[in-house]
């Protein structure tokens, strides 16, 4: 237990150490969620070693206060991002925009209309043909995640076409509901990978 408490935390003291030399707060958050996901696992080694030598727990304290103090960090750069939402969407009906923000504060990240340090900018777009299969809409979407202008995250796909045979807002609804569920399944999931989560 010893030598991989050892290794685990020489890898959290790296993190820790690229976490102080960098500047954006999104890159911080990953470096440091990081260093506290290996800490869990080390204090579990902790635990397991103090159970096989009661001196163990003394010897690993600073370890323990370290992962600790990374824990703390990480928590107080969190809750300091914040994000602004706009959709620029062909159906203009708010669905798109309240997914992100549903997305966001389900994974733990605060919405605000003003004063955010990041922005999430997203353009839905949306090819509709008319024909006498009936009406269909192909959509796409392009997702950015920016700070001062610089993009720091960015999110684009194309979709499968979505049809109904008489209502072209039928269509509309079928091929948002897809770009929803990817929004839920891919989008949020590659952006919480890259912070580290």
């Amino acid at each position: 237990y010893d030598s991989k408490i050892s290794a685990n935390m020489a890898a959290i003291n790296a993190l820790a150490s690229d976490a102080a030399r960098e500047t954006e707060v999104l890159y911080i958050c990953s470096l440091l969620n990081r260093a506290v996901r290996i800490g869990e696992i080390t204090e579990e080694y902790i635990k397991t070693a103090a159970v096989v030598d009661s001196a163990a727990g003394k010897k690993h304290a600073v370890n323990t206060e370290k992962i600790q103090e990374v824990r703390s960090d990480y928590r107080k750069k969190r809750d300091g991002m914040n994000f602004q939402v706009t959709v620029q969407s062909p159906e203009n009906s708010g669905r798109i925009e309240r997914r992100f923000n549903a997305l966001l504060e389900d994974s733990g990240y605060v919405v605000t209309s003003a004063g955010a340090l990041y922005t999430l900018s997203a353009r839905l777009t949306a090819e509709e043909v008319t024909n006498n299969a009936g009406n269909f809409v192909t959509p796409g979407i392009t997702v950015r995640i920016e700070r001062a202008g610089k993009t720091l995250f960015s999110y684009s796909k194309n979709y499968n076409r979505a049809g109904h045979r008489t209502s072209m807002s039928t269509a509309y609804t079928r091929a948002l509901n897809e770009v929803e569920q990817d929004m839920k399944d891919n989008f949020i999931r590659e952006f919480t990978a890259m912070l580290g989560r």
